[in-house]
């Protein structure tokens, strides 16, 4: 898709905050969107599409997005008085 003419002008957006007690990571773009319900409620199977949600929910504290599906936001809990394992 990143090769198609309409694609081109289209820009992603990274926002994060930082405490002492968790990081918080939202990613936005200027696609239309998907449909996360969906592909929540879906079964896992092996392919090409639809394994990144499942991957990243086992490595952070909780995975939200907004109605269009066009921004997840995430969550980790940092580790205290010792070295963060997830960065």
């Amino acid at each position: 898709k990143s090769k198609e003419p309409q694609a081109a002008n289209k820009k992603v957006y990274i926002s994060y905050d930082i405490s002492n007690m968790r990081t918080r990571i939202s990613v936005r773009d200027d696609g239309e969107g998907f449909d996360w319900r969906k592909r929540l409620a879906g079964e896992l199977t092996a392919g090409l599409h639809g394994m990144g949600i499942k991957l990243a929910e086992s490595f952070v504290s909780s995975v939200s997005y907004n109605a269009k599906g066009n921004e997840a936001s995430f969550e980790i809990a940092n580790q205290r008085d010792s070295t963060n394992l997830i960065p």
